[in-house]
Formats: C-alpha cells, sequence, structure tokens
C-alpha cells in the first residue's frame, strides 16, 4: 500500500471523520472506499471483460446521450407513432 497525503478543507474533513466514526471504520478507509467508488462509477467501461461478461451499469449520466436523434423528451416517439397512424389511416381511406 502506498501511502500519502492530501489536503482537505475543514469543514469536508470534519464531515468525513464524522461518517467515518458513525461506520465505525478509519478515515482511511473511508477515503478509500470512497475514491474506489468514484474510480469505478467514472472510469468508462471497457469493450469486454476477460470472462465474457456485461458490465454492471452503475449510475446513469444526468443527460442520456441516446442513439435516437427522433427522439425527444417532449414525446417524441409518440409524435412519430401518430405521424405513422396517421399516414396508415390515410391510405386506407384512399383504398376503401
Amino acid at each position: 500500500m502506498t501511502r500519502t497525503q492530501i489536503q482537505l478543507p475543514d469543514e469536508l474533513y470534519r464531515r468525513a471523520k464524522a461518517l467515518a466514526a458513525d461506520r465505525e471504520i478509519s478515515l482511511a478507509e473511508l477515503v478509500r472506499n470512497g475514491l474506489e467508488h468514484m474510480l469505478t462509477a467514472l472510469t468508462p467501461p471497457t469493450d469486454a471483460r476477460e470472462d465474457g461478461s456485461l458490465p454492471i451499469l452503475e449510475t446513469l449520466p444526468e443527460t442520456p446521450d441516446f442513439a435516437y436523434p427522433q427522439w425527444k423528451p417532449d414525446g417524441g416517439w409518440s409524435a412519430a407513432a401518430d405521424g405513422v397512424a396517421a399516414k396508415r389511416a390515410k391510405k386506407k381511406g384512399a383504398r376503401a
């Protein structure tokens, strides 16, 4: 294990010490756990794992990057479906 030093604002240090005491762990363990969590959550997944399993999705980004440009937060899929339904109804009406 590598020994290191970090500088923390006083309030962050107090809150971290209190949380560590509440969980009955050392401040060092709390920092290691927090750093491990952040690295896991923020590191992009690799394309493949050695065992062939899929990566577990830990968190979702705040603004998802959807692969479908026709999707809109205002109901773009339903609006697109309504347009298709209207075209089909128009074709049926023309056939009758």
